[in-house]
């Protein structure tokens, strides 16, 4: 009997040291097994600052841990217009199932309720990465300033150096040169009709030894609608059919 007494007031002791423990334990804190942070810090850092990249949106826009997260400092072309699908294709090589540091700035969030944020890959700057191969301009908030001098410097390099769909000018390369083309044309027609009288009927075709020389004549004076030199009897375009 004393026995079992002694065993009750040794267990009513554990339980009152337990209660102690854990009365001293709690201040207020669900215990959770992980770091608390302050309410401020718990607001600052409610977003992972690593994670894997899951889709890519368009150029300047990704999804991340499930949210939409839109690139910093820099802006790509829209659904429809040039540069849409070669920014898409490059950020897709460059980061998609992937994982980068995300990095702040002043803003959290955009007025479409997209993170604001920079992006890194093994220590490289996405945002600036884009702008500097001509896939994306240079676009700053007045909030938003990390960064902004490297980014807008990417650009000036990209546009100096005519890089990326951007700053390529394909198009206007391609009309320059036609219009050299056409240029070219209209001199050496300039030339080859300096070389022949067209205004009356001075040729006919024994004067040539060759098809080729009274073809030139006669497209050089107007070909059908001037053939002032009667090359072309049949008025079928050819003339002189019968040299060789």
């Amino acid at each position: 009997m004393k026995s079992q007494k002694i065993i009750i007031v040794m267990l009513g002791i554990f339980i009152l040291l337990g209660i102690g423990i854990l009365l001293m334990l709690d201040d207020g804190s669900e215990i959770t097994g992980n770091v608390i942070l302050e309410k401020e810090e718990q607001e600052t850092f409610d977003f992972p600052l690593n994670a894997f990249v899951s889709k890519v949106i368009d150029g300047d826009t990704v999804i991340i841990a499930g949210e939409s997260v839109r690139l910093l400092g820099m802006d790509t072309d829209e659904r429809g217009y040039p540069c849409y699908n070669e920014a898409k294709k490059r950020i897709e090589e460059l980061i998609l199932d992937k994982e980068v540091v995300l990095e702040s700035d002043a803003e959290d969030k955009d007025r479409y309720d997209r993170r604001l944020r920079y992006i890194f890959l093994d220590g490289e700057n996405i945002n600036l990465q884009l702008v500097r191969e001509g896939l994306a301009v240079a676009r700053f908030s007045p909030e938003n300033k990390k960064y902004k001098k490297e980014i807008l410097d990417a650009e000036l390099y990209a546009r100096e150096n005519k890089l990326g769909c951007k700053w390529r000018e394909v198009e206007e390369e391609e009309i320059i040169e036609e219009v050299e083309d056409e240029v070219e044309e209209e001199i050496e027609k300039i030339v080859d009709n300096s070389e022949y009288d067209c205004s009356s009927n001075v040729y006919n075709c024994g004067d040539f030894k060759t098809h080729a020389e009274a073809q030139k004549v006669f497209e050089a004076c107007g070909g059908v609608n001037n053939d002032v030199h009667k090359l072309d009897r049949d008025g079928d375009g050819d003339a002189c059919e019968t040299l060789a």
